[in-house]
């Protein structure tokens, strides 16, 4: 069984928020064509800001896995289970319950959409992050994420009125 998880990261502050800055975000990707890879996982992060126009950095490694499951992002983990894998919110998250577990059977994959205020003591920024998860019986095709995705999990909110966009899965 390999597993393929690509995260795809995008930041921008105030200014880009409206107009020419959605724009040319919504022209961004969803997903991207997979690195040649070894191995059973394949673990793909591409990184792109609005004060680095919009070049995307990357970095591939396999997952990490810790114990049988594997920290995708901070608020979401992997865990790998007969006949595939599952996402989960991490435990402590009150916003969306264990209920709420998305499980990938082999041979099929999942993109999960979020969006999030970033910042630190000098300045905020918004994020936009893109998860597609695969699990597969033998190396996918190396385009794989660049097709609409058979399950697509909404959990961007509206951030100004801190409500969700669509109300999926919350």
């Amino acid at each position: 069984m390999i597993t393929v998880v690509q995260c795809i990261e995008v930041e921008y502050g105030n200014a880009g928020r409206g107009g020419e800055g959605a724009a040319r975000r919504a022209r961004l990707p969803r997903g991207v064509v997979l690195p040649s890879f070894t191995g059973d996982t394949l673990f793909h992060v591409l990184r792109c800001a609005e004060w680095t126009n919009y070049e995307p950095a990357a970095q591939v490694s396999g997952l990490p896995v810790v114990d049988g499951q594997c920290e995708i992002k901070p608020w979401l983990l992997l865990r790998w289970v007969a006949g595939g894998v599952e996402l989960f919110r991490r435990p402590s998250s009150s916003a969306w319950l264990r209920t709420n577990t998305i499980a990938i059977p082999t041979g099929q994959w999942t993109r999960v959409l979020k969006n999030e205020y970033r910042g630190n003591s000098d300045r905020r920024w918004h994020g936009d992050m893109t998860v597609n998860v695969g699990v597969f019986d033998h190396e996918p095709p190396h385009g794989v994420f660049l097709a609409d995705p058979p399950e697509l999990v909404d959990l961007r909110r509206d951030l100004l009125r801190k409500q969700n966009l669509r109300g999926l899965r919350s």
